[in-house]
């Protein structure tokens, strides 16, 4: 101890914790909380976090144990609010000499700068004892070991000067003021890591719900936080990180503060005070050549807030979800508070700043829940004209869906569907010319439309399904996504045509296979003469669904955009093989009759020409020309082809689960699972 630098290892045999899990009580205003808090700071790796809880576990099971007599769980927490409400004023006093134009000096001075590192520190050791209870005891005897006062109470702990009195719950008055540091406390850098440590202790609490068989609609800690009186502030000065996209600050090697704590305490102690080399955090120098990692590496308080916003909207839906209600709301809010005006005012860096993590998970929850319930924000996506930046992203993940986590990829496709089911929007993507798109592999595309590449990356995933996830869900969606674009499609590239029909024949493919098995299962039933023969064929998806699809797709292309589609003409006719065995198939045949039409006048104008059209330019020639002759009274009238995304019930069934895979994978956070 003293001047030897501490690891993480040796956290486990830490005197200074020692002490405080033992039974002795060590009242607020001890020195004992100078030597353990001011530690240098340096933010946690996921194994560094892991590394440390494991060699505490011990050393948390003895505070557990001699808490109840000492109190000293207590004590830390009376410590973190004394020196939260000093953060607290000190906020205000530099918003106020900002809003004055007067220099900045309070949070870039080093006695506050020591303030923010000390509340952080005693946050930090707050959070890891509350994970080790969390991890073993029920919701009551966390609040039991938070209550607990200790035999030797001091008079002075009693009237220390916290910012609540000690009447209110010890829980209600840590929630309290985590959430105080949240939405008063602007991001500085000498505040980031408050920030980020605030942030990480609000997750920990509400990762009780994943530890207990209680629902979360049940749990003290749930109902503190959302019926907090500052909820809805809480909710969108979390989405004003998103959009700001605070840099992490850098890491001053010689900071005077460091310099004078290790002076007067002689003390580099606890977690992270001095890591060893290999486990200190630095900045890989290949963190900005990966757009993957650029927001993880460069704004790690922005995805630590997206990750808190899809635990607060996800859980306590038997009731009035305030977080979720706020997100809904978040365009529409334009009341004077400088916090809702920034958001209201901000729309266009917050579509923005989405676009620009559309690679991270939960960023794309966010975008999902923000497009389905959020009618404000889903008019301001559809109105803009720089709708690829939006897309793209989206595409990209889908296309690389065999690479990525399959739920993401679900997500991609149901924002698109959603976005498909506006007619504007779906004129507006065929009209808009992407070139050079380097991620798609399967063929080089120097210039195509953004409704051609939507389609190619829907066909394709279809394809990808049939042979590799045969996912019923993940096909309704992309074929209800090529169904609403369908009445829209213009000038489709010759490549997206073929693909299209490719499409329908491995479909074709698919439902004559799986019907002739169906024939076999039953020709051998009866010459076997077996009442049920266990031939499994039920693993095969049935194409017929998708087959019908496809065919009203095609037809509504051709019934409302024939003359800007003769390229998709000159496909039909190059493949009318393929639709020869469905022309007296009952399930398909009003939709066949229809193409058999197209397929006949364009088939009859070319045999007109004879032998003079004998190569693709003549015969694409002749298609053209006769698109502006076609007949449009010859085809049969269907149904607008339209598909609405409608939430499946109990959501939180799929979204709870994914939200905390998100929060264990990406918040530094370490949980048993």
């Amino acid at each position: 101890m003293g001047g030897a630098q501490s690891r993480v290892e040796n956290m486990g045999s830490n005197k200074l914790l020692q002490r405080l899990a033992s039974p002795e009580h060590i009242s607020v205003d001890d020195v004992f909380w100078n030597r353990l808090l001011l530690f240098e700071r340096r933010p946690f790796t996921l194994n560094e976090d892991e590394i440390l809880y494991e060699k505490c576990k011990n050393l948390c099971t003895m505070f557990a144990a001699n808490n109840l007599k000492s109190g000293n769980f207590g004590s830390i927490i009376r410590v973190f609010l004394s020196k939260s409400a000093e953060v607290l004023v000190a906020a205000e006093l530099d918003e106020l000499v900002l809003k004055f134009h007067i220099y900045q000096f309070y949070f870039t001075h080093n006695s506050k700068y020591t303030l923010c590192l000390f509340t952080h520190n005693a946050l930090l050791v707050i959070r890891h004892f509350l994970r080790q209870l969390i991890h073993k005891y029920p919701e009551s005897e966390i609040i039991r070991q938070l209550e607990a006062q200790g035999f030797f109470l001091s008079v002075r702990d009693c009237s220390s000067s916290t910012k609540r009195p000690d009447a209110e719950p010890m829980l209600a008055q840590l929630i309290d003021s985590l959430i105080d540091i949240i939405v008063h406390v602007p991001v500085r850098d000498a505040t980031y890591y408050l920030h980020m440590e605030t942030t990480r202790t609000l997750l920990t609490l509400l990762s009780l719900s994943q530890f207990t068989v209680e629902s979360s609609s049940a749990l003290e800690v749930y109902r503190l936080i959302y019926q907090n009186r500052q909820a809805e502030s809480f909710l969108l000065t979390l989405v004003s990180r998103l959009i700001s996209q605070h840099k992490q600050p850098e890491e001053s090697a010689g900071s005077i503060i460091l310099h004078i704590a290790g002076k007067l305490f002689e003390l580099k102690t606890f977690p992270g005070s001095s890591l060893p080399v290999c486990l200190q955090y630095r900045r890989h120098s290949s963190a900005s050549s990966s757009p993957r990692h650029s927001l993880e590496n460069h704004s790690p308080l922005a995805r630590s807030s997206v990750l808190l916003i899809t635990v607060l909207i996800n859980h306590c839906l038997d009731g009035n979800n305030v977080f979720r209600n706020s997100l809904s709301n978040i365009s529409g809010i334009i009341e004077v508070p400088r916090i809702f005006k920034r958001i209201y005012d901000g729309m266009n860096n917050l579509f923005k700043s989405i676009c620009c993590a559309l690679d991270k998970e939960e960023t794309t929850l966010v975008l999902y829940y923000l497009l389905h319930r959020n009618t404000h924000f889903r008019s301001f996506v559809l109105s803009r004209s720089d709708i690829p930046s939006l897309v793209l992203p989206m595409l990209r993940t889908i296309y690389r869906g065999s690479d990525n986590n399959c739920h993401h990829m679900y997500m991609s496709l149901i924002i698109l569907l959603i976005l498909t089911e506006d007619n504007v929007f779906n004129k507006k993507i065929h009209t808009t010319i992407i070139k050079n798109i380097q991620w798609y592999t399967d063929r080089n595309l120097t210039e195509i439309s953004l409704g051609g590449l939507i389609i190619l990356v829907t066909t394709r995933t279809v394809q990808y399904n049939l042979l590799k996830m045969r996912d019923e869900y993940l096909h309704t969606n992309c074929l209800a996504a090529l169904a609403n674009m369908s009445s829209q499609f213009t000038e489709l590239h010759s490549y997206v045509c073929q693909r299209l029909i490719g499409l329908f024949e491995v479909l074709a493919k698919t439902y004559n296979r799986a019907n002739q098995e169906v024939s076999i299962y039953y020709n051998v039933s009866s010459i076997l003469n077996l009442k049920m023969l266990k031939l499994d064929i039920s693993f095969r998806y049935s194409p017929e669904r998708a087959l019908r699809i496809i065919l009203e797709v095609l037809n509504s292309c051709l019934s409302n955009q024939l003359v800007h589609n003769t390229n998709l003409v000159y496909t039909l006719l190059y493949k009318k093989d393929i639709f020869e065995t469905f022309r007296n198939n009952p399930a398909f045949q009003d939709i066949i009759h229809n193409l058999d039409q197209v397929m006949q006048y364009f088939t009859s104008k070319l045999d007109l020409e004879g032998e003079s059209c004998n190569d693709v330019d003549k015969v694409s020639a002749v298609i053209v020309k006769a698109a502006q002759q076609w007949p449009t009274h010859r085809l049969q009238k269907f149904p607008e082809l339209k598909f609405k995304y409608v939430e499946e019930e109990k959501p939180e069934e799929f979204f709870i689960p994914y939200v905390w895979s998100l929060v264990t994978q990406y918040s530094n956070v370490y949980w048993q699972t």
